[in-house]
């Protein structure tokens, strides 16, 4: 019953770290999503259309096709 009990502990500490860096991840995500989005208005304004062509397939290679939308696909936690 003892190990039963720890190992059912053990197992709740694992997910809520889990959780916790699924949170942090997130985070994080939204940070670089932010920055693509900048990024891409920027470059709207003030570049040329080669550095846009670049710009938009550095964020699909990082799978950001839409930084706005991509952000929305997320699932909530």
């Amino acid at each position: 019953m003892q190990s039963a009990e720890e190992s059912k502990k053990k197992t709740s500490e694992t997910l809520e770290l889990a959780f916790s860096d699924l949170s942090a991840l997130m985070g994080k995500a939204a940070d670089l999503v932010a920055i693509a989005e900048k990024l891409t208005k920027k470059l709207e304004k003030e570049g040329n259309e080669e550095e846009n062509s670049q710009m938009r397939s550095y964020l699909i290679e990082l799978g950001i096709s839409s930084p706005v939308t991509r952000f929305a696909e997320l699932p909530p936690i």
